[in-house]
């Protein structure tokens, strides 16, 4: 019997077979052990009831990782949260609220038509989210500095091309830090922004807060002509077709699909999404927004190229085998290298000693 997704989102009414099958997929591992009952195997198949973005991207770089991530969920020694995990969490938060004092004063915003008061609004803004001890860290001050300047570009661009009496409903987003979830593709995610554009479409915005990666030239003409002649674009058009696609899929088919609406006392509740048009998506890259601020347009060959992740989960998922992808990354970025080192692979290609770590451990820390 081969497994469909369907079949693990089916979630409760398995055969004993169809259980069985799932642990022998999904859970049999030489490193991480996890006893086969009903109890486990349902908390598992729900951590892969919706796919979002970043867990197909999570496969898509270590399918072992994504196996530790979403379906094993091992004990490890160390769950601290790295500097951009707190960061670059505050940092979308206070991209977020900022619009709640901004919408307040949005016509003041607006008659000012000038970047520099903007930027320097939106900026004092953003900062007063900011706890007081961290408001003289860098990462803070540069980048609410950045965005607030793209903020301060993309309104004055608005006010000139359309006016001040008709601009507000393309300055506004219609969206912000909207979850959702399809229930017909099995997608789930949030959305950072959608836009209202002025030619009465609708546009994704992704906020990135890391080192900037650049549209190839064939995508965005206007990038500045020195980051081609220094061969800086590492950001190729499948790497647009994934970030885009993925949100693209969660909302391109507008049946069955919901967004969380808060109802108060930390509660959600699902809403069916009204119909938006989606036509155009963004990476916005902050650290260097003016060469990253570029509209792609949506297309169907963005969806195929996120099926085709989805599809290599489900045929990983069959094989019942999740393969190692070793990269120099994975010692300074992965939260569970103590275990997956410990893997044959490792000691066959690197002659990586799994007990390294403990002996180390002993000479420096034991009396």
């Amino acid at each position: 019997m081969t497994l469909n997704y369907k079949l693990i989102l089916k979630q409760y009414g398995l055969t004993n077979d169809e259980y069985k099958q799932l642990y022998n997929s999904l859970v049999k591992d030489s490193l991480v052990k996890i006893p086969f009952n009903l109890v486990s195997m349902n908390y598992i198949i729900n951590r892969l009831k919706y796919l979002s973005k970043s867990t197909k991207k999570n496969f898509k770089n270590c399918p072992r990782k994504f196996q530790f991530s979403r379906i094993l969920r091992p004990k490890i020694e160390s769950n601290e949260l790295t500097y951009f995990d707190v960061y670059g969490g505050n940092l979308h938060l206070g991209c977020n609220k900022v619009w709640n004092v901004v919408k307040k004063n949005i016509n003041k915003i607006i008659n000012y038509n000038n970047e520099n008061k903007i930027r320097d609004y939106f900026y004092s803004k953003c900062m007063e989210f900011v706890p007081e001890h961290e408001k003289t860290l860098d990462i803070y001050i540069n980048l609410f500095w950045k965005y607030s300047e793209y903020e301060a570009y993309r309104i004055t661009e608005i006010v000139d091309e359309v006016g001040k009496e008709k601009c507000k409903k393309y300055i506004i987003p219609a969206y912000r830090e909207v979850e959702i979830e399809n229930h017909e593709v099995y997608e789930g995610g949030k959305l950072d922004v959608v836009y209202l554009l002025t030619d009465d479409t609708h546009a994704i915005v992704d906020y990135k807060f890391g080192k900037a990666k650049y549209y190839d030239p064939m995508w965005n003409t206007n990038v500045d002509p020195e980051l081609i002649d220094t061969s800086k674009f590492n950001y190729d058009k499948s790497e647009i077709d994934f970030e885009l696609g993925s949100y693209f899929n969660l909302i391109s088919d507008i049946k069955n699909v919901y967004k969380m609406k808060d109802v108060g006392n930390g509660r959600k509740e699902l809403e069916e999404l009204e119909y938006i048009n989606f036509a155009k998506g963004l990476i916005l890259y902050l650290r260097d927004w003016k060469n990253t601020f570029h509209y792609i347009p949506l297309n169907d060959s963005m969806i195929a190229n996120v099926n085709r992740i989805k599809s290599d989960i489900i045929q990983t998922i069959n094989r019942g085998s999740f393969p190692l992808r070793m990269s120099s990354n994975c010692f300074e970025y992965c939260n569970f290298i103590d275990i997956c080192v410990k893997d044959k692979i490792w000691i066959n290609k690197l002659n990586i000693d799994p007990n390294v770590k403990n002996k180390l451990n002993y000479i420096f820390f034991e009396d």
